[in-house]
């Protein structure tokens, strides 16, 4: 289940209201290492809006079970979305499919790492 947490809106410098809002999610994902115990890992997503575009800022590792509230997130703030992938830590072989087709419809990728640019671009030579 999601947690949302609401964040007040903040004045920029130029004194333009953005709207933060933020949702994480939490699974446990078991360590094979000696001596470590189980840990969790969050994805988080946090909107960001300045009245013309929302950027969509993902941290931490996006799986399968995420798209669904993704997608839920990117069809509230079409057209002008942006996925700011700088904190993306791991991606599974759905989200590397998903990630590829937004772009494909025209959503923006920011700071992409080049591993996860590499994996769409042999995905997308799959697909064809």
């Amino acid at each position: 289940m999601p947690k949302v947490r609401q964040m007040p809106n903040l004045s920029t410098a130029a004194g333009v209201g953005i709207r933060v809002d933020s949702t994480s999610y939490t699974w446990h994902l078991a360590c094979l290492c000696r001596g470590h115990e189980a840990r969790k890992v969050t994805l988080r997503i946090e909107e960001i809006s300045d009245g013309h575009r929302t950027i969509l800022r993902l941290s931490g590792r996006i799986q399968s079970e995420h798209l669904e509230e993704l997608m839920a997130h990117i069809r509230r703030h079409r057209p002008a979305i942006v996925l700011d992938l700088e904190d993306v830590a791991l991606v599974d072989v759905p989200a590397v499919r998903f990630l590829s087709s937004c772009e494909a419809e025209g959503i923006e990728l920011s700071h992409c790492a080049p591993y996860i640019r590499k994996w769409m671009d042999r995905e997308r030579g799959r697909e064809e």
